[in-house]
């Protein structure tokens, strides 16, 4: 029934029990030792925190007494709570598949991510490995990961072996300032304690306006970096090759003038 319709709906609409004389002789509840004349029907709303979410509906022989009626509305409220209980558990079931299936999809896009992708907490913690991430570190499976401070794991030494204290990681500042950090030709260190250049991003996870942690990113450019080192080596050489030929045409143009010269002097003195 809606609001105000019915007697169900002008009971939930007003909130408050609702008690209906019938007419004499008309209506009868049909039972064991007979039909049985009914004189009155109450409506008695059931409550939940203050909110009416259903309506209960007796019809008796005579109008409740107040003993009886404070029964009832006990037993409307605890009807109440068992139907708000079992529309919760119902809510809390779908918004759980919701989230399951969420949770497949973005394990899906990590599993199938061609970089490293790793997350921590708010205390700097790993919290999730993808599969391509575990395979650049070096690592057979995630439990050695876990748990552990990523900085002190994976960032804590600078390319000149030095230590690289955790306050002066720049990506700390995702955690402290909640912004995305971007980090070029950056080193990664192995399960093996052998390093790697890398690029990195860091990009906050902020909660009820908290950072509650951070994704990490990176992709291994060893390769591009051996590409990048290749051509440097390549323009050298070949700076090197010109700067020779130039010294060469140089010594040919002297070499060239001092015949000339050489020449013009032996004319001169026939």
């Amino acid at each position: 029934f809606a609001l105000n319709e019915g007697l169900v709906g002008r009971t939930a609409a007003s909130a408050k029990p609702m008690v209906t004389e019938l007419p004499e002789g008309e209506m009868y509840v049909s039972a064991g030792i007979g039909d049985i004349a009914l004189g009155v029907v109450h409506h008695v709303p059931a409550f939940h925190k203050d909110r009416v979410v259903a309506v209960l509906e007796i019809a008796d022989r005579e109008k409740l007494n107040d003993v009886r009626m404070e029964r009832l509305e006990k037993a409307a409220a605890n009807i109440a709570t068992a139907i708000v209980l079992t529309h919760d558990q119902e809510q809390l079931k779908v918004v759980f598949d919701q989230v399951t299936r969420s949770e497949q999809q973005v394990r899906h896009i990590l599993n199938a991510a061609g970089e490293g992708v790793y997350g921590i907490d708010a205390e700097a913690r790993i919290t999730f490995v993808n599969p391509t991430a575990l395979k650049i570190l070096g690592y057979d499976s995630d439990e050695k990961l876990l748990g552990k401070n990523h900085h002190e794991l994976l960032h804590h030494t600078r390319p000149d072996g030095s230590p690289f204290p955790p306050e002066e990681c720049p990506m700390k500042e995702s955690l402290t300032q909640g912004r995305l950090v971007t980090m070029e030709d950056d080193l990664f260190w192995r399960a093996d304690n052998t390093s790697f250049p890398v690029d990195v991003k860091c990009n906050p996870i902020v909660r009820d306006e908290k950072v509650a942690g951070a994704v990490i990113t990176f992709t291994d450019i060893t390769d591009s970096t051996a590409a990048t080192e290749a051509l440097q080596n390549q323009v050298e050489a070949l700076a090197k090759a010109r700067r020779a030929m130039l010294n060469m045409m140089k010594d040919l143009d002297e070499e060239k003038q001092k015949a000339e010269a050489a020449t013009q002097a032996k004319s001169d003195f026939l």
